[in-house]
């Protein structure tokens, strides 16, 4: 249905790789550029040869197929890209780390998707009427990659423009488009007859998880770096004492 899940991969993969050269030099260690990037090679493998193809653990009412396709693939990946860079060229003094964090988010989604999809293996609901018109794609059911993605994404860039942002505006103005543009992609995943309602529900549910968790962790490593650099000075009664916090 729609793009070649190959296509939807390569997406996910250039946020990540898109993500890297924005915000170079990178602020991590090399076990999470191993981490985000063995995230999307198992994503591919898992969307390539999925373990669970004939016996999926959930089944369905089989609907007509519908050609349409109101959010494709290319418009997820441009809001990805959009978004990183909006980041990474934010004023924000944490911008490098923040826009590595964004790329690390979807990388873990879309990992989590995929291996979420391989092993339920429920086929999406116009599967047997694409099937008839030769459309068929290997790409599963649940859950939602869309919903997933696209709820990370609004997680994500709402959580660092509260952090980021004086501007009352831009605090509310984010969530209130993104959580909405990633409502109208889930919503029109089930009207397309491409997932059922249970599938954009637990993808949404996924992707905010991992984007509130991941940014987390990357706002979490300012609050190291501060107690690595405390030092405090106090008078003693025939002196005084350094202390220093790591």
């Amino acid at each position: 249905m729609g793009f070649p899940s190959h296509v939807y991969r390569n997406v996910s993969l250039l946020v990540l790789v898109s993500s890297t050269a924005l915000a170079a030099p990178f602020v991590g260690s090399p076990r999470e550029y191993a981490l985000g990037i063995g995230a999307l090679g198992a994503a591919a493998l898992l969307e390539q040869w999925p373990p669970n193809r004939s016996h999926p653990l959930i089944g369905g009412e089989q609907k007509p197929y519908v050609e349409r396709e109101r959010v494709p693939d290319w418009a997820l990946a441009g809001a990805h890209l959009v978004t990183v860079a909006a980041i990474r060229f934010s004023e924000s003094p944490d911008r490098v780390r923040y826009a590595h964090g964004y790329g690390m988010a979807v990388a873990l989604t879309q990992a989590t998707t995929s291996l979420t999809k391989g092993i339920v293996g429920r086929k999406r609901p116009n599967e047997d009427a694409a099937v008839v018109l030769g459309k068929s794609s290997k790409s599963r059911s649940f859950f939602s990659g869309h919903a997933s993605t696209g709820f990370c994404l609004a997680t994500y860039s709402s959580a660092y423009a509260r952090r980021a942002s004086p501007t009352l505006y831009v605090r509310a103005g984010v969530p209130l488009a993104t959580y909405g543009a990633a409502t109208y992609a889930a919503w029109s995943r089930v009207a397309e007859h491409r997932h059922y309602p249970a599938d954009v529900i637990a993808g949404a549910a996924a992707g905010t998880a991992i984007g509130a968790l991941v940014f987390r962790w990357y706002d979490g490593m300012e609050a190291a770096g501060r107690r690595d650099a405390s030092v405090s000075v106090f008078p003693l009664p025939r002196g005084a004492a350094v202390s220093v916090a790591f």
